[in-house]
């Protein structure tokens, strides 16, 4: 469900009396919007259809902004000189390559904020008490290797690299679009003209191109004004919704929100896995020269110690070092053809199988 605005709580908690008649701008937008809903559930004629969609994407819109862009840009994080400086050190040394003799500090700063994250997933999920003290003990042991990592997978430390990037008041998209290099870049335009949904967005796009000169297009475009990725992703959003809307999909509120939080996830994961893979030499700079660092620190290890927690649940609690939480972000072979009928079947036996196994 979508939250109140402050104008909206001060309304409902307050006495009339201590009322200061704040100005609420975006009442008369959720006004008009509630009307206009209330077309979509009358007789549904071209016009009624459209007056709503139309509503709903500029509702959905404010709601975008007010949640996943505002938010970034209003959060302040307390600077703590000396802790600052401690972690911008351990930093350092991650970003060095050097980081084998910093274990004892940096878990005694980090490790009891993702101890506190992986309970709160175990209060969730109710497990026995034997079995916390267990996975307790694990995690405390693979804490700082999980983050060194091992095999071709991802370091953990990269990863919580991106995420600390992410806490900038650009948001995650446009603090990610900012650090990529050329094969960055590559990756990204590689991906929008090539995969599922995404390649159908860029088709809107450059609807005469050929596969090579959309990919080119995404990378010229994007590499050159990075912030023009944000109305991208917002244009994905939009041909989704309608996706979803044209097949009589989604079309209440909490399912729109669905499908907008969906999609703004997967792009989120895709660039994170982007960027964690090729990790630029910009990375280091910017995240030394941000500021309130350790706040910034324990705000991103929070949102990867969640995910991490889920996923450990998912293989009980196995803390397997090869294992990154984002996926990795697999290079399309550009000159792969599709695939036939045979291999399409096969391909969904071997995702059904996947699901199967993974939730039990």
């Amino acid at each position: 469900p979508l939250l109140p605005g402050k104008g909206e709580l001060a309304a409902t908690l307050d006495e009339p009396s201590q009322l200061v008649a704040p100005e609420l701008p975006e009442a008369a937008p959720r006004v008009y919007h509630q009307r206009l809903s209330a077309l979509g559930r009358r007789e549904p004629t071209p016009t009624n259809c459209l007056a709503w969609a139309l509503a709903e994407l500029n509702f959905l819109g404010f709601e975008v902004d007010r949640i996943e862009r505002q938010t970034y840009r209003e959060v302040k994080y307390a600077e703590q000189p000396q802790r600052d400086t401690q972690t911008a050190g351990l930093w350092a040394k991650w970003l060095s390559g050097n980081p084998w003799y910093i274990r004892e500090e940096w878990e005694d700063l980090f490790l009891p904020v993702v101890c506190r994250v992986f309970r709160s997933v175990f209060e969730a999920r109710h497990l026995p008490a034997a079995v916390r003290d267990r996975c307790m003990d694990d995690l405390r042991e693979a804490f700082f290797y999980s983050l060194l990592g091992s095999g071709d997978s991802s370091p953990g430390w990269a990863e919580l690299a991106v995420r600390v990037i992410e806490t900038q008041s650009h948001g995650p998209t446009l603090s990610i679009a900012r650090q990529l290099d050329n094969k960055g870049w590559h990756l990204l335009a590689n991906g929008a003209v090539r995969r599922g949904s995404w390649a159908d967005t860029t088709r809107q796009l450059w609807p005469t191109q050929s596969l090579s000169s959309r990919s080119n297009h995404v990378f010229h475009v994007f590499q050159r004004s990075p912030d023009k990725l944000q109305n991208y992703l917002d244009l994905h959003l939009v041909l989704r919704l309608l996706s979803s809307w044209s097949e009589g999909r989604c079309t209440d509120r909490a399912g729109s929100w669905a499908v907008v939080r969906q999609n703004h996830g997967r792009a989120h994961g895709r660039m994170r896995a982007i960027l964690t893979a090729t990790l630029p030499p910009s990375l280091t700079e910017t995240i030394l020269g941000l500021n309130a660092l350790h706040a910034r620190t324990i705000e991103a290890l929070k949102r990867y110690s969640w995910s991490w927690a889920w996923q450990q649940l998912a293989i009980d609690f196995a803390f397997d070092t090869s294992r990154s939480v984002t996926p990795r972000c697999q290079n399309l072979t550009p000159d792969s053809a599709p695939f036939d009928e045979m291999e399409k079947s096969a391909l969904r036996t071997w995702v059904l199988l996947v699901v199967l196994k993974g939730r039990t």
